[in-house]
């Protein structure tokens, strides 16, 4: 009995030391994972590569009105939304309604455009002064950079390889900023809200950064970067980062 109680209690102690050194070994798995977390960024397209990327307008191709663009995408007021832009060599008039229902309409031809194939997404991603010979890889239903159910309305991606040193792959998502009546910055991506920035008054040289709701959210010294943290906290839900 005495001997059967020693082993027991011998494989108790091996056990607990295992145990311990086993859930240690994934808490620290866990605290690098977290650093890795704060201090790595998620891949962007910064407002600068996205411009530098766009075909001048063809104001010639504009014949569309925009009260023809909103009848044809099926708007009975002004939408919230409504710009003029570039879909590779084709103007078009990109349209939010108050619902949230997107629309694109050719400028040129009233035509409603509903998607863009793998050879347009090709043509449009080597506008890219980094493309070398774009290259379609695959369809991006979900995957660990665009998880978050905010992007459900864009998908599936194409996902592109530009083909050049640093191996730059494109997804059909941006942020954008835009600078409103009252001096304030918006930041959006997609057509989505992501927050706000204005230069700080107290603190000269500043940018504040607030969320969607008009909630502070910090400040940072580089406009830039300020808009991709604004863009990437929305991405990921809004979830407080410091």
């Amino acid at each position: 009995m005495r001997t059967l109680l020693k082993r027991g209690k011998r494989w108790l102690y091996l056990g607990h030391r295992w145990l311990g050194i086993t859930t240690c070994l994934l808490f620290v798995t866990w605290f690098v994972s977290g650093l890795v977390m704060m201090y790595v960024g998620f891949p962007n397209l910064t407002e600068a590569e996205r411009r530098d990327g766009l075909p001048r307008l063809t104001w010639d191709q504009v014949i569309v009105t925009p009260s023809e663009a909103l009848q044809v995408a099926g708007q009975s007021r002004f939408p919230r939304d409504l710009r003029l832009m570039m879909l590779d060599q084709e103007s078009v008039y990109r349209i939010v309604g108050w619902d949230g229902e997107q629309a694109t309409v050719s400028a040129a031809d009233r035509r409603l455009i509903t998607g863009i194939d793998v050879a347009q997404a090709l043509t449009v991603s080597g506008h890219d002064r980094r493309a070398v010979q774009p290259l379609y890889l695959e369809d991006i239903e979900r995957d660990q950079w665009s998880v978050t159910a905010r992007y459900n309305s864009l998908r599936p991606f194409y996902l592109i390889a530009l083909g050049d040193p640093d191996d730059t792959r494109l997804y059909t998502l941006d942020y954008t900023i835009e600078e409103s009546a009252n001096g304030q910055f918006i930041v959006r991506v997609g057509e989505d809200v992501a927050g706000h920035m204005s230069e700080d008054a107290e603190y000269p040289g500043l940018w504040v950064l607030e969320d969607a709701d008009g909630q502070l959210v910090g400040r940072h010294h580089d406009q830039e970067d300020g808009a991709a943290f604004l863009a990437l906290r929305f991405a990921v839900g809004g979830q407080d980062q410091q």
